[in-house]
């Protein structure tokens, strides 16, 4: 069967949810990495208007939105939008950085930045990786996700709930 399409006007789909949440005025279970809470929420925002934040104090950040379906391989169309998407950032800036983001940051998340990485190895060369390779550090903050730009983006959300 095939999958679904992911909604093809997610602002919207984005902005009346967030409405609700805010008009239902209950308690939500929230998931903070490992551990559950109940909050209640005091905003709501899409994700357009957490990067309109971002990009007041973030100069030359783009946001690009590109839809993937969740548990299922991502559509030709989508490869052709995150490839366009990279080559037009990279021509511009070849030191750009990308940021991947699905609802809990693992499946379609993961899926993307295989595919950056792929996309930008097929550009500038497949890396030459020895023995020791760089992910098989003991105890190094990177191999254990925690990197610098995902902790601003979870302390900026810890704040909002």
């Amino acid at each position: 069967s095939d999958c679904p399409s992911p909604s093809s006007l997610p602002q919207k789909l984005e902005t009346a949810l967030g409405e609700e949440v805010q008009r239902a005025q209950k308690w939500l279970e929230v998931t903070l990495e490992q551990e559950k809470q109940m909050k209640m929420f005091k905003t709501c925002l899409t994700v357009q208007e957490v990067f309109n934040q971002y990009q007041r104090t973030h100069q030359g950040l783009l946001y690009k939105r590109i839809p993937l379906s969740d548990c299922c391989a991502p559509k030709e169309e989508d490869f052709d939008q995150l490839l366009e998407a990279m080559k037009s950032t990279l021509a511009e800036d070849s030191r750009s950085a990308f940021v991947f983001n699905c609802s809990n940051g693992k499946g379609r998340t993961t899926t993307a930045m295989v595919i950056a990485a792929l996309t930008v190895w097929h550009f500038t060369g497949f890396p030459e990786f020895g023995d020791d390779e760089i992910v098989s550090v003991p105890d190094a903050k990177y191999t254990k996700g925690e990197f610098k730009v995902s902790n601003k983006h979870r302390d900026f959300y810890q704040k909002r709930v």
